[in-house]
């Protein structure tokens, strides 16, 4: 079957099980590049920062991704929104998001 057609159906319209994939191979490929960097994506690098334990010690791999499989979650982005922000991804794998000068020399 032709990926095009999983990933947007038979008339390029909606189609739920395609959307459903890419959710989760997107949150396998962010917990894979958490779990293989330590903590730390793409995005994280770019802006300092690390993904930790509630207990400061390093994520597991089994941690970053659940992390990532959270990111699935509808509406998981605007649970980002406030002050302080403790997003979805983080409370539910008891993990903080925190700069990456202030914990690498503890880790």
């Amino acid at each position: 079957m032709d990926l095009a057609i999983i990933l947007y159906g038979e008339n390029q319209g909606f189609n739920i099980m395609g959307r459903l994939l890419f959710l989760l191979f997107y949150g396998m490929f962010m917990g894979l590049q958490e779990a293989v960097f330590k903590g730390r994506s793409l995005g994280k690098l770019i802006t300092g920062t690390v993904a930790i334990n509630i207990d400061g010690s390093r994520i597991s791999g089994q941690a970053a991704l659940l992390r990532g499989l959270i990111r699935g979650v509808p509406f998981n982005t605007f649970s980002a929104l406030g002050d302080p922000t403790y997003p979805w991804h983080d409370k539910w794998s008891k993990t903080y998001v925190v700069n990456y000068k202030d914990i690498n020399r503890h880790l």
